[in-house]
């Protein structure tokens, strides 16, 4: 939800931004590097029955959650609809307990003319299975791309070229923006 209030906020392509950072920079390497692909506590819903749930602590369920909800958005193919889907669900369950079957209701519920679509999503793989989910939402990507290609440009240029760069457009990039172009400098830099 936060990244809906993203998107309403700083636009549809800062959404898609911050989604797909969260994807790429804090799933994948939190499944692949942190856990493993085979771990348990790389699923969607955990089972934290006998163990200290500060150990399963990650950014797995936040992302998955997230990537899930815009990949049914995706598939549904109505934002706004999916966006009322979203109000009604929360002025319907605010304060109380959810499970997974009574989200799970609501959303066919709520869509009863794409049962078919709905029918089609792997819930099994989304909600319960570990590793990496099979699909996966599509990302605009156009703000990575630039991001990434600013940093590529300054981290290429030679002596010569230097003097050819202003921090205005640095400057005039959104603070995850900013943060984006410094990490892959940072990544490149310390990894290579």
């Amino acid at each position: 939800l936060e990244r809906k209030i993203i998107g309403r906020l700083e636009g549809e392509q800062m959404r898609q931004f911050e989604s797909q950072v969260g994807w790429e920079d804090h799933l994948l390497p939190t499944i692949k590097e942190q856990f493993g692909e085979q771990h348990p506590y790389t699923r969607l819903i955990q089972d934290h029955q006998g163990i200290d749930p500060d150990d399963a602590y990650s950014t797995v369920p936040y992302e998955k959650g997230s990537a899930l909800l815009m990949y049914l958005e995706q598939q549904l193919g109505d934002s706004v609809a999916f966006e009322q889907f979203l109000a009604r669900y929360i002025n319907k369950f605010s304060g109380t307990s959810v499970i997974t079957s009574d989200w799970k209701d609501f959303l066919y519920e709520s869509f009863p003319q794409k049962k078919s679509v709905l029918d089609a999503v792997n819930w099994q793989n989304w909600f319960y299975d570990v590793g990496v989910p099979q699909s996966k939402p599509v990302y605009d990507g156009r703000l990575l791309r630039e991001a990434v290609a600013l940093a590529h440009r300054w981290m290429e240029a030679n002596e010569s070229d230097l003097g050819t760069f202003s921090g205005a457009e640095f400057k005039s990039l959104s603070s995850p923006l900013q943060m984006k172009v410094l990490d892959t400098i940072r990544s490149v830099c310390c990894c290579s």
